[in-house]
């Protein structure tokens, strides 16, 4: 039986079917009937990100070439440090990792770690890449070291996103949060965003740093970049051992702030929710995790594994050099832990925004000892994503209507009080 959602913001009424990702905005007295003839089409949409229980195609790899890093920030999900540098790829490395994305013919290449610009051989690693495949680089860095790399990123700008956790907007904030050099990091992005690489920035928020939401926005606006990332902080390594995170509630506002930021001040392009949004408009529907299905990632051990988040011995799936058998490695290793099942039937039965997430990340349940069928996503991040998939919704209909709405109609004061402070900032 189909089930059609209705909820109820002041004069809006949102219909919402999961299953197809269709949705309806009525204003004022409505006729049923003309809202449930959007939803009399049985049809499906196709989606990139559907994956059926029996396919495994790869698309993307993420590779930590080491988990050392240069600084020793206060939230690190794998409690990287300088003194984490024991275990790194080797240089003959490169090569195999090249002949894995040209046999598999990868199009993503994320490469992280660690800081993965701490590692000697990164240069002619993420050269290789760059002039011997055609896959597209994703680059996760601190920053404090992409001066030196600057002119092949310029060379290949057109291939090439880095994203620079910066996570303050002052000096004597990011020697708290990240403790480094907060101004090498701001010349060297501005240094490539004047040579028109594609930056975009992050920002974890928790207890340290959340005061600087809005003046790290506006900050960022006056530095020259694309786009905000703001992770939601996972409760691993020293965010646990911190105790750093924020109240469902500050997260709601702040994330809420995100979606209005998106539709009626666009100076930034906020990552979470152009993803939503892009869902919603192009109804992408998501059953289960691409982890260990269209994509993998490759240890700084040279072992391959599901996904970023789970570098542990217990998910091994095959050595870097044994990836001509990665097919059957892989089909053995879902046999064993599900990867690829779609779950989020099991999982979220009568949730709304179910095939928007796909059941959401098996890692953060997994980690902490649970199984690949019953890993469900955080409260928080349910709450945070069916919240603002309504506030998109909300959003997209306005626009389409008689131009934008007034804010109160969508937000709460919460998220009002920052769009006041927003107003008021001067960096």
């Amino acid at each position: 039986m189909r089930k059609i959602y209705k909820f109820s913001k002041g004069r809006f009424t949102i219909f919402l079917e999961p299953e197809s990702i269709k949705w309806s905005v009525a204003t004022g007295e409505y006729n049923i009937d003309d809202i449930t003839r959007v939803f009399e089409d049985n049809g499906t949409a196709e989606s990139s990100n559907y994956l059926e229980s029996d396919e495994l195609s790869l698309v993307g790899i993420s590779v930590l070439p080491t988990f050392g890093c240069n600084l020793n920030c206060i939230h690190c999900f794998y409690d990287s440090s300088p003194k984490k540098k024991e275990i790194s790829l080797k240089k003959d490395d490169i090569s195999k990792i090249i002949n894995f994305i040209m046999n598999f013919n990868i199009q993503n290449v994320t490469i992280g770690g660690g800081e993965p610009l701490t590692w000697c051989y990164f240069e002619e690693l993420i050269t290789s890449i760059l002039q011997n495949t055609k896959a597209n680089v994703f680059l996760l860095t601190n920053g404090l070291l992409l001066h030196r790399i600057a002119n092949t990123l310029k060379d290949y700008r057109n291939r090439i996103n880095v994203q620079v956790s910066l996570d303050a907007c002052t000096p004597e904030r990011y020697s708290i949060v990240r403790q480094g050099d907060f101004h090498r990091v701001v010349d060297n992005i501005a240094l490539l965003c004047k040579e028109g690489v594609k930056i975009s920035l992050s920002f974890t928020l928790h207890k340290h740093n959340h005061d600087q939401f809005i003046p790290f926005i506006k900050f960022s606006e006056v530095l020259g970049v694309g786009s905000l990332h703001f992770p939601i902080l996972e409760s691993f390594g020293r965010a646990q051992k911190n105790s750093i995170g924020l109240s469902k509630k500050m997260l709601l506002n702040y994330y809420l702030f995100l979606v209005y930021y998106s539709f009626r001040i666009k100076n930034l392009e906020i990552f979470f929710v152009e993803e939503i949004k892009q869902r919603l408009i192009n109804r992408i529907i998501r059953k289960n995790c691409v982890a260990g299905f269209r994509q993998v990632a490759l240890g700084p051990d040279g072992y391959i594994y599901p996904c970023s988040e789970l570098i542990q011995s217990n998910f091994k799936i095959c050595e870097l050099n044994n990836f001509d058998k990665l097919y059957e490695y892989l089909e053995d290793f879902r046999l064993k832990y599900g990867f690829g099942t779609p779950v989020v039937d099991r999982l979220c039965p009568d949730c709304h925004v179910k095939y928007l997430c796909g059941g959401g990340c098996r890692a953060v349940s997994m980690l902490k000892g649970g199984s690949y069928f019953d890993a469900m996503q955080s409260p928080v991040v349910c709450e945070i994503l069916k919240n603002a998939t309504l506030a998109v919704i909300l959003e997209i209909a306005s626009e389409r209507m008689k131009g934008l709405s007034d804010p109160a109609e969508i937000y709460n004061n919460g998220v009002l009080e920052l769009v006041r402070e927003y107003e008021r900032c001067i960096v």
